[in-house]
């Protein structure tokens, strides 16, 4: 295998959670300014988006850990990963896609990723261990 400079866990990460570049968007628009909260609407406006879709990835990197909703207006989100391990993976991620963008890009298109997407649906290992 041909060594692209992409940390392994990085290169993971791309291929497991990341289905777009607009989630990539989404979530460094938020890393750009971690105090300001950000609805489906100013992301849209920001990245010249549609709402619903920055809504739905808004969403996903909530259920990943790294934007938080906001405690009073559930639909402001904010730059807030779960851990430093995860800051410092989206610090990696983020230095990787502006040197090496093509590269990302490449990974998130891969047909790698839609074997990952398929053998995620098939995941026999999820419905318990059921020999009977």
């Amino acid at each position: 295998m041909v060594d692209d400079g992409i940390p392994q866990k990085v290169k993971r990460f791309i291929l497991e959670r990341v289905d777009s570049v607009e989630l990539l968007e989404v979530l460094f628009l938020l890393r750009s300014n971690e105090e300001k909260r950000w609805s489906a609407q100013t992301g849209s406006d920001e990245l010249r988006a549609n709402p619903t879709s920055i809504a739905k990835r808004l969403a996903y990197l909530e259920k990943l850990g790294l934007v938080e909703a906001d405690e009073k207006e559930s639909e402001m989100y904010h730059y807030a990963p779960k851990s430093e391990a995860v800051r410092e993976l989206i610090d990696q991620l983020a230095e990787v896609y502006r040197i090496r963008r093509t590269t990302v890009l490449g990974l998130i298109f891969s047909p790698m990723r839609k074997a990952i997407d398929l053998a995620s649906a098939f995941d026999l290992t999820k419905g318990g261990d059921d020999n009977g």
